[in-house]
């Protein structure tokens, strides 16, 4: 049976399930598809099974039901929140045909702890009872299990039909014009689910996967899940632990960054221990650079999740990290993009090519940059928001920081690209394309500012330049002083840059009309 199946793949990239035992037999899956056709079904049942799921309505989410003859991952979370907006916009992607991929940004498209397998999950329960031919739900997470996945999809006698027949059935109801909806849980693999999916028919196949980019062939449609909104978080750990206020849930929430995961782990470790650790004091505890090694974000208090995954949010993004090899090329340049990413702003849109900046002038192609960032994009750990963005998440950068070997001038490439490009937009007069980066000199620029060294007198000075382009006078000011006061300690009263300072200053206060202010800063740059 398909329990005793050992599984290989031939020279041609197709998978092949052999049987142990007198084991001549072997299942090829393209032979399989290109040899079957769809099961005979009668055409009165088919009519009935497209008319129902013509019935599936777009406009409203449907509420749960118990599902006949389907094979289902898991139960129904009860503790799942909100996704309206992604529950209808998979039923659209859905009911037309075809494929629908949830990718991780953010998280992530793809992210690891976003509730990628929950969604489809609760889709399958809500939605799955217009799919007449029923819902099928198979784990891809392990290649060489799918054969197994794949046969235990239809019930047989037991002992009757060996292996190679049952996958055959299978794939040949796949192939009918019966309506059935099937889960790919933790697909990452193109070569994988271009084998398996069904090649004709009115099956729909709804993937789960970190991989956010694919091969257009696929004519896969994709969807980035993104974390949840702050009102859904917000009711998540007030359903988890009731007692939380709804200021503190607003602040933890924020801590997180709106993961589900995240929020699951809190809520759950704020319930079990509501006698002894307040709201606000957990929340004291989370702001802390160290927050993921937290007792609670590495599962205490939580026996189960609902769909089986790791329960510990650092351990769940170590399972894509450490899916980047050093040794590789093309991992390697990953892996930089991915340390210095984690200095930008967490959650802002990051420019692609003022990413690709901060690798500097090595001898690194486009098109290898360009594979190296496909690779973190596929893993879910970074997202790819617009054409020309990516964002990142804030635990994972923390994570990122934290936790891995970051070559140390990944920062210092930061903070030179940011300042490089701010001094050359301020003096081109044209503003507008530092704006749209702006928060990622704020940041990198508050964040140096206990250092107190040239770097972050340069910063500060560049961003007031920019503040006071735009008329951002009130801004600008504490930057500028900022500037002023490090190259007086650090440079001394006679550096031209401490005269600079000065001046930048002086036509700050000149600007406001702020005369009598700006006059001596104005002689005494003058006079260095």
């Amino acid at each position: 049976m398909a329990d005793d199946l050992s599984r290989s793949m031939n020279a041609e990239g197709n998978f092949i399930a052999q049987a142990k035992e007198g084991g001549t037999a072997s299942v090829n899956v393209q032979y399989i598809y290109n040899t079957t056709g769809p099961s005979p079904i009668d055409p009165e049942t088919i009519t009935k099974g497209l008319q129902y799921l013509d019935k599936l309505p777009l406009d409203i989410v449907p509420e749960p039901t118990v599902l006949q003859g389907s094979r289902l991952g898991y139960a129904r979370n009860h503790f799942f929140v909100g996704r309206e907006k992604d529950l209808k916009e998979l039923a659209h992607m859905l009911k037309s045909g075809g494929s629908a991929a949830i990718g991780q940004v953010t998280a992530a498209t793809g992210l690891g702890g976003i509730g990628k397998t929950q969604l489809a999950s609760e889709f399958a329960h809500r939605y799955g009872q217009y799919f007449t031919g029923g819902v099928f739900w198979l784990n891809f997470s392990d290649p060489e299990a799918v054969p197994s996945e794949v046969a235990s999809c239809r019930l047989s006698p037991l002992g009757q039909v060996d292996s190679e027949t049952q996958i055959r059935l299978v794939l040949s109801d796949w192939q009918s014009e019966l309506p059935r909806l099937l889960v790919f849980d933790n697909c990452e693999n193109s070569k994988l689910l271009n084998q398996w999916r069904p090649k004709t028919g009115a099956s729909r196949v709804l993937v789960t996967s970190r991989k956010q980019k694919w091969d257009p062939s696929l004519g896969i449609t994709t969807m980035t899940l993104g974390t949840l909104e702050r009102s859904e978080s917000i009711e998540l750990l007030q359903k988890l632990s009731p007692h939380i206020a709804d200021d503190d849930a607003w602040k933890i929430a924020n801590e997180l960054g709106d993961l589900p995961l995240a929020l699951h782990l809190a809520g759950s470790y704020l319930r079990e221990y509501d006698d002894e650790v307040a709201p606000s004091a957990y929340l004291k505890q989370l702001q802390d650079k160290f927050l993921l090694d937290h007792d609670s974000l590495c599962g205490r208090a939580v026996e189960l999740c609902p769909t089986e995954h790791e329960l510990h949010v650092a351990k769940t993004f170590a399972l894509s990290h450490d899916r980047l090899n050093p040794q590789d090329n093309i991992d390697r340049i990953a892996l930089a993009l991915l340390a210095r990413a984690a200095y930008f702003a967490p959650g802002v849109p990051i420019p692609k090519a003022l990413l690709f900046k901060t690798l500097g002038d090595e001898n690194i192609s486009p098109p290898d940059k360009k594979d190296g960032l496909s690779r973190i994009l596929n893993l879910g750990l970074i997202e790819s928001e617009a054409e020309k963005t990516l964002v990142l998440h804030r635990l994972v950068a923390i994570y990122i920081q934290n936790t891995l070997s970051i070559e140390e001038k990944a920062l210092s490439d930061v903070e030179t690209t940011l300042l490089n490009e701010a001094n050359r937009i301020n003096d081109s007069g044209y503003p507008a394309d530092l704006i749209l980066w702006q928060p990622h000199l704020r940041f990198v620029t508050d964040r140096a500012v206990s250092r107190e060294d040239e770097v972050v007198a340069s910063l500060g000075n560049s961003l007031g330049n920019h503040l006071k382009s735009i008329g951002d006078y009130q801004a600008a000011k504490p930057y500028y002083k900022k500037a002023f006061k490090i190259r007086k300690k650090v440079l001394g009263e006679e550096h031209p840059d401490f005269a600079a300072s000065l001046n930048n200053l002086a036509a700050l206060y000149e600007s406001q009309g702020r005369y009598e202010e700006a006059e001596p800063l104005y002689q005494q740059a003058m006079a260095i």
